[in-house]
């Protein structure tokens, strides 16, 4: 297993691991019409703007295992009421599962924030997202009592984000 910085060549596969793991992990949290009409190419956009912006306060990692096997993102924390660095996003295809991927890109997700200068470290998670919650859980995150409708785009998805942090 490698833990690398992104690059262009990998936001195909980021792509489409990225819908892969919201169609799976998000079925029951998020409407059905809703994941099923979730587009690979409007994911690819999305990560190749963050590549070519290269931004010197964020991180785009992937795992590799026989394959890109998942993918980390960390940015400045997204709302103006917290601060430091946050993992913006977290996905691993369904069948990467369960095989110290996902830990693996979050511990390295905790290090590039710190390498990066950020003293503290949030995360949003949906409500009822037990399998992520466990795995922030194990990694002594903690639930600071934030909770909000989760939006995107001017999207309301019609589920709550609840909001983790980490303290080094």
């Amino acid at each position: 297993m490698e833990i690398r910085p992104a690059t262009l060549d990998d936001v195909d596969a980021i792509a489409r691991n990225h819908v892969a793991s919201w169609q799976a992990g998000y079925r029951g949290l998020i409407a059905d019409e809703v994941l099923d009409g979730l587009v690979v190419a409007d994911r690819v956009d999305r990560w190749e703007k963050v590549l070519v912006d290269d931004a010197p306060d964020d991180a785009l990692l992937v795992v590799d295992g026989g394959g890109l096997r998942g993918h980390a993102y960390v940015a400045p924390a997204t709302r103006p009421y917290h601060e430091g660095g946050e993992l913006i996003s977290l996905y691993l295809p369904p069948d990467a599962w369960g095989h110290g991927y996902g830990r693996a890109l979050l511990t390295a997700a905790r290090e590039a924030m710190a390498g990066l200068g950020y003293e503290t470290f949030g995360l949003w998670v949906l409500d009822g997202n037990t399998r992520a919650q466990s795995l922030y859980l194990k990694d002594d995150w903690t639930f600071d009592g934030t909770r909000e409708p989760f939006v995107m785009n001017g999207f309301d998805y019609g589920v709550d984000e609840l909001h983790m942090r980490w303290t080094p």
